[in-house]
């Protein structure tokens, strides 16, 4: 009697086990189908949205250097274009640091551009300052500010391009945040050579 209770005691602990064993398998087929929901229909048409075109490469770049400036071409098949630009850059004699960049470059609506890159520690209102050897100051404004550098623009007329050309020197000025006005003298040589290479 003893072996035939403890033979049925066995089964039932036998089939039991067996039962415990299942249920997790059955857990895990029911979360796998969970962790692939349906996407909502907004989610649909934001996949198949097509990705925003590239940038045109260019298949051709050029690198003239006149005195103190230096005229970047790039050209491009599509569309078929030829984008050209004059860049100066001031640094610190100890150090090589930039203070500021000056680009002069064409603009196929709005004709030469002239931008010129300061710091962001500046304060926005006065903007820049620009004077070409003895000619009167121009006032330059600050168009937008990014996390690395501020910027100044304005259209360059053939008054500019003049006085560009006849000056052997510029001197530029920016007022810092605590008030005090900051000014570079520097050479500009070559600038009439490095504007006839833009067209």
């Amino acid at each position: 009697m003893v072996r035939r209770s403890l033979t049925g005691l066995l089964l039932i602990l036998l089939v039991s086990t067996s039962v415990s064993v299942a249920s997790p398998a059955n857990n895990f087929s029911s979360s796998s189908v969970a962790q692939n929901p349906p996407v909502p229909p907004s989610q649909q048409q934001q996949q198949q949205q097509p990705a925003p075109p590239k940038p045109p490469v260019p298949v051709r770049t050029e690198i003239l250097n006149f005195e103190n400036w230096t005229v970047t071409c790039r050209e491009f098949e599509q569309p078929k274009k030829r984008d050209c630009s004059a860049f100066l850059r001031v640094t610190r004699a100890n150090t090589n640091q930039t203070l500021f960049t000056w680009t002069v470059g064409l603009d196929s609506t709005k004709g030469p551009t002239a931008t010129i890159n300061t710091p962001t520690s500046v304060l926005i209102e006065p903007g820049v300052e620009l004077q070409l050897d003895k000619t009167p100051v121009r006032k330059v404004p600050y168009v937008t500010c990014s996390s690395g550098q501020c910027s100044a623009t304005m259209p360059v007329d053939s008054i500019l391009v003049r006085d560009m050309i006849a000056a052997s020197s510029a001197e530029l000025a920016f007022t810092a945040v605590n008030g005090s006005k900051l000014r570079f003298k520097f050479p500009i040589n070559g600038f009439g050579k490095a504007y006839a290479a833009l067209k």
